[in-house]
């Protein structure tokens, strides 16, 4: 990282050049990628705002724009978006709460997205559009509700209806999934990850002998 800085009358800018950036230094499961791009950080008495840009072409087709503002109560995530070939594309915007449990709620938009882009993740071409809320404090909780449209995982058309909580590491309260890979339909209701749990499963699959 390299960059320059003005400041002046209680208000200030910070240019940030960001090179060679790698995504699995900062989760193992991620892409390994050499990002190029800029951040640019703008102060002034209301908080901060920050506006970046990185992307690699070649071998790895990725790009990621983000626009956060930060004050002293609120995250707000104006946009978050990593794009990868073609269309494809996710995005995210929404709030974080800077109180005890760091609350958020957002919109989550995919279209044409292959997990696969971001690293050690299945096959896909996910599109749908989902709420999600939950707290990152004391233990990241999700809740996500949804829809999944004309989308393919493993190489299969995939559709239906999502409405579950995840809580880390790997506890899933299932309040309603409902998904249809090929021909082969899943129904999950119930919890999964802790003493006592229980989840009930429906599973039709005729291509199955």
């Amino acid at each position: 990282l390299t960059g320059n800085s003005q400041f002046a009358d209680r208000k200030g800018k910070i240019d940030i050049q960001v090179n060679d950036l790698n995504l699995k230094s900062i989760y193992t499961k991620l892409l390994q990628t050499a990002l190029d791009g800029s951040v640019v950080i703008n102060m002034d008495a209301q908080g901060q705002n920050y506006v970046g840009h990185v992307a690699q072409s070649g071998q790895v087709n990725m790009r990621i724009d983000a626009d956060v503002g930060m004050a002293s109560d609120l995250i707000d995530i104006k946009q978050f978006k990593i794009g990868g070939l073609g269309s494809a594309e996710m995005s995210l915007v929404g709030q974080i709460h800077q109180t005890e449990y760091m609350p958020f709620e957002g919109k989550l938009n995919v279209q044409q997205f292959n997990l696969r882009d971001l690293g050690e993740f299945p096959n896909s071409q996910l599109a749908g559009a989902f709420d999600v809320r939950g707290d990152i404090k004391p233990n990241f909780k999700m809740d996500m509700k949804g829809e999944l449209t004309q989308s393919r995982w493993a190489d299969a058309s995939a559709r239906g209806q999502l409405d579950f909580t995840f809580e880390a590491p790997d506890r899933i309260d299932a309040r309603n999934i409902d998904v249809s890979v090929g021909e082969n339909q899943l129904q999950a209701k119930g919890a999964l990850g802790k003493e006592g749990d229980r989840l009930k499963l429906n599973i039709r699959a005729p291509n199955l002998s």
